[in-house]
C-alpha cells in the first residue's frame, strides 16, 4: 500500500511558503497604497488591520516549529494544526483588497474595511477558538492546563465581545481599539516563551 510520509519539517516548509505568499500580498498592498496615496481615502483601522494580519502571520510562522513537533505522529492533531494555520491564511485573503479593487481610482479604504469586516471578523473569531482548543488539547501539560484554560477562556470571551462590537457598530475609535487589541495579543503571543 502506498503511504505518504508527512512530518513536521515538511509541514513547516509548506507553511513558510504559504505565509511568504501572504506576506508578499501585504507588502504589495501597502506599496500600492503608498504609491497611490493621493488617490485613496485613508482609514486608520484599515491600516491597523493590515498590521494585525501581519502579526498573525508572523505568530503562526514563529510558533509552527513547536506546534508541528507536538502533533507529529498524531493525525488528528496534525489535521487540527493545518486547519488552524489555513484559517490564518484565509483571514489574510479576506481582509486585503483584491487586485480588481486596487486597480480602481479613488480607492476608499473605509469602504473596503467595512465591506470585508463581517468575513474577516467571523473567521478571526473561529481561528482564535480553534487555536485555543488546539493549545489546550495538544499543547499543554497537566501542570499548566488549568492556567491555560483560564487565560484562553478569558481571551476568547473578550475577543468575542470585541468582534460583536466591531460587527454592530461603525465607530472609528472602537475599530481602532479593536485592531490595537489584536496586534497586542499577537505581540504577547510572540514574546511569551513557548
Amino acid at each position: 500500500m502506498f503511504e505518504i510520509s508527512f512530518d513536521y519539517s515538511t509541514a513547516q516548509w509548506v507553511l513558510s511558503i504559504t505565509i511568504g505568499v501572504c506576506l508578499s500580498k501585504i507588502y504589495s498592498t501597502v506599496t500600492h497604497h503608498i504609491r497611490c496615496r493621493k488617490e485613496i481615502v485613508i482609514y486608520v483601522p484599515y491600516f491597523l488591520l493590515i498590521g494585525h494580519i501581519f502579526f498573525i502571520l508572523v505568530l503562526v510562522w514563529f510558533t509552527s516549529p513547536s506546534a508541528y513537533r507536538v502533533v507529529e505522529g498524531n493525525r488528528l492533531a496534525f489535521l487540527a494544526r493545518i486547519i488552524t494555520d489555513s484559517i490564518a491564511v484565509i483571514v489574510t485573503l479576506l481582509a486585503l483588497p483584491s487586485e480588481q479593487m486596487l486597480s480602481k481610482s479613488n480607492l476608499n479604504l473605509e469602504a473596503i474595511y467595512q465591506d470585508s469586516k463581517k468575513n474577516w471578523a467571523v473567521i478571526m473569531l473561529i481561528w482564535g477558538a480553534i487555536g485555543s482548543l488546539f493549545n489546550v488539547f495538544f499543547g499543554s501539560t497537566d501542570q499548566n492546563l488549568q492556567q491555560m484554560l483560564v487565560v484562553m477562556g478569558v481571551t476568547q470571551v473578550v475577543s468575542f465581545a470585541w468582534i460583536v462590537s466591531v460587527l454592530k457598530y461603525n465607530n472609528l475609535y472602537l475599530h481602532t481599539a479593536f485592531q490595537i487589541y489584536g496586534i497586542s495579543l499577537m505581540l504577547v503571543g510572540l514574546l511569551l516563551p513557548m
